[in-house]
């Protein structure tokens, strides 16, 4: 069973940027694949990343998101959760959401399996919501 983290970004990131993200991140084993998709390992965990790159014309896949703005989608990292290693997980994705927010201006949403969001980043910053298991990375 695979358990997967998405985290579905707008457009205003550059796609181009990605792979200074996942370095910013300290993400290893980063490997391009042509200008759609990149894919790395969190070192901690062992947990896969893979970054794709949408049109912008898409609809993010999660409902409900409880936000003011409204954005499509530009790219989605997904991270492939190890289980056996929640806190060194929860941390990895933790670091990547604040390099993300710190490094650019897009709006995101992070959820699990595009169901459950646990955080979102838009005009109101970015906030980790309470009952997600990632309160303490405030």
């Amino acid at each position: 069973m695979s358990v997967n983290l998405c985290v579905e970004i707008d457009p205003r990131l550059g796609f181009e940027e990605m792979r200074g993200l996942f370095e910013a991140a300290g993400f290893v084993d980063i490997e391009p694949y042509y200008d759609v998709s990149v894919e790395a390992t969190c070192p901690g965990s062992g947990m896969g990343v893979s970054a794709d790159r949408y049109d912008g014309s898409e609809d993010l896949f999660v409902e409900d998101v409880d936000s003011p703005d409204r954005w499509k989608l530009g790219s989605q990292v997904t991270f492939f959760y190890r289980f056996g290693m929640p806190d060194v997980c929860k941390k990895e994705v933790a670091d990547f959401l604040k390099v993300l927010s710190s490094a650019s201006p897009a709006y995101f949403v992070f959820s699990f399996q595009h169901e459950n969001v646990y955080a979102i980043r838009d005009s109101g910053g970015l906030r980790f919501l309470d009952g997600s298991g990632y309160e303490q990375y405030r």
